[in-house]
């Protein structure tokens, strides 16, 4: 069965969803500046910045990440121009000019896990510069060693309008031009960004595993899908548009005890039972969850608001992934009672519903007391 592999990829894993966000724009000596936000549990995957092992970033700390940042971003961050085929050498050079925690901390004594770094950083052009370079070449690879989902946004500032790119393992460069009518630009970034997010959401993965635990049928397997899609698409519209509170502490410590409630009922219960109505229920507040993660990630790429294309594409992108992983434990759990015609069918339901409720009682636990 694929339910022990996700108990214990949510238990050693590294966090999933890791996102970086870039805003560029060409100055009028050629270079390039970029307002680059990192997560700082990200940054310290990949290198220690919490050197004294507090869990917090002083300013020592911060100026030492400075000197090691500005050295990866030479070889992971490669900024350069050339035409629509090809690209001059050599490339830009980098200077971080400035790195201090983004924003307004959420406590006077933040800890490292719930910052973001905003570094300032200058790419210097090479002494000549092509003649006819009208387009901008931007290769990224950012964090993939210890987190191969990490995704980066960049936007480049230009005329007539904006332009948008998701940098990811499977995407690393883009060619984009610096001026002259800009490329269609479609909602296949957010479809991919919401494949992502529910294949790296153990949480949202572990309550749908236990909601096919309990299902014994197609008919009810469809009718438990539908019923959590109607409902998480409802709260994730209205709090990615503003009007209901999208994510927090609360909204995740909730569906954690919502995958703690789920197991705990199928173990209880002794026969197969409809759980469209759990989904439904469960469902309006993991789409609060939802929305939480996508307007973050909205907003740290440059946009405060919630566009239609950005919403739908997301959405259809968690429906695409958690179908695929509903199918996928279903024929699991039918192919392992045919394995196993000795072991009761009800046994799978009661060890698999264990492991399910012991991460949800666990998960919300870890998220009230943070």
């Amino acid at each position: 069965m694929l339910l022990p592999l996700f108990l214990g990829a949510a238990l050693v894993l590294p966090h999933p969803n890791s996102t970086s966000s870039a805003t560029l724009r060409m100055l009028s000596d050629g270079s390039f500046q970029a307002d680059l936000l990192l997560e700082a549990r990200t940054v310290q995957e990949e290198h220690v910045l919490d050197t004294d092992g507090d869990g917090r970033l002083d300013a020592a700390e911060l100026e030492a990440a400075r000197t090691y940042l500005e050295g990866y971003l030479e070889l992971h961050y490669e900024l350069g121009l050339g035409t629509r085929t090809e690209r001059s050498t050599p490339v830009f050079t980098v200077e971080l000019e400035s790195l201090v925690v983004d924003g307004e901390a959420p406590a006077p004594d933040p800890l490292l896990a719930d910052l973001w770094l905003a570094a300032d950083v200058r790419f210097a052009p090479p002494t000549t510069l092509p003649a006819e370079a009208d387009h901008l070449w931007l290769d990224v690879a950012l964090f993939l060693p210890t987190s191969p989902d990490h995704l980066h946004f960049a936007r480049l500032l230009r005329e007539p309008e904006s332009l948008d790119r998701a940098f990811s393992a499977a995407n690393p460069r883009w060619i984009a031009p610096l001026a002259g009518a800009a490329p269609r630009q479609g909602i296949g970034v957010h479809v991919r960004l919401g494949v992502d997010h529910i294949l790296g959401g153990w949480d949202h993965l572990l309550f749908l595993a236990a909601l096919v635990l309990a299902t014994r049928s197609m008919r009810a397997l469809l009718a438990t899908v539908t019923a959590f899609t109607v409902a998480h698409s409802i709260t994730l519209g209205l709090a990615a548009t503003g009007h209901l509170p999208a994510g927090g502490r609360w909204v995740e410590a909730i569906i954690a005890a919502s995958i703690a409630w789920v197991g705990l009922h199928n173990i209880v219960a002794k026969t197969p039972r409809s759980t469209w109505k759990e989904a439904g229920g469960f469902g309006l507040i993991h789409g609060l969850g939802f929305a939480g993660f996508l307007t973050g990630v909205l907003a740290r790429s440059g946009r405060a608001d919630a566009p239609l294309g950005a919403l739908l594409g997301f959405n259809l992108g968690v429906e695409l992934g958690q179908v695929a992983v509903a199918l996928a434990l279903a024929a699991a759990l039918a192919l392992a009672e045919r394995m196993l015609p000795k072991v009761p069918p009800r046994r799978f339901v009661v060890v698999g519903s264990l492991g399910v409720a012991a991460m949800g009682c666990f998960w919300t636990v870890e998220r009230l007391i943070g």
